[in-house]
């Protein structure tokens, strides 16, 4: 039960952050909106990425994102700064920062327990 509540405050925070940008790219001007296609296409994966009922994430995963301000911006910087938009399977090409994020939260409730 608790998985299934920190899935959907997860997808919640994600589908809020997606509406907040897609409502910025709609105040743009058509020719500036097509030149974001692919940052609008990607962001959008890694909002349904968050998706509850996806199970694209594992428990450690929503945890470790739940704790970053734009989880889904997170993702997309991340995928955008390394060489992984060559790898087909998008899960794979931010495994590292997922990671790096469930690392840290293991830190921060370890430090919460002292």
């Amino acid at each position: 039960m608790q998985e299934e509540k920190i899935r959907k405050k997860l997808w919640s925070k994600a589908s809020l952050e997606f509406e907040k940008f897609k409502k910025d790219e709609l105040s743009k001007t058509k020719e500036e909106i097509f030149e974001d296609a692919f940052k609008i296409s990607m962001i959008n994966d890694f909002t349904d990425m968050c998706d509850p009922y996806c199970g694209c994430l594992r428990n450690e995963e929503v945890k470790g994102l739940l704790k970053e301000k734009y989880p889904v911006h997170t993702l997309y910087n991340y995928y955008m700064k390394t060489d992984a938009g060559g790898i087909n399977d998008l899960y794979e090409s931010i495994v590292y920062k997922l990671n790096e994020l469930v690392e840290n939260n293991k830190i921060s409730e370890k430090q919460a327990e002292r």
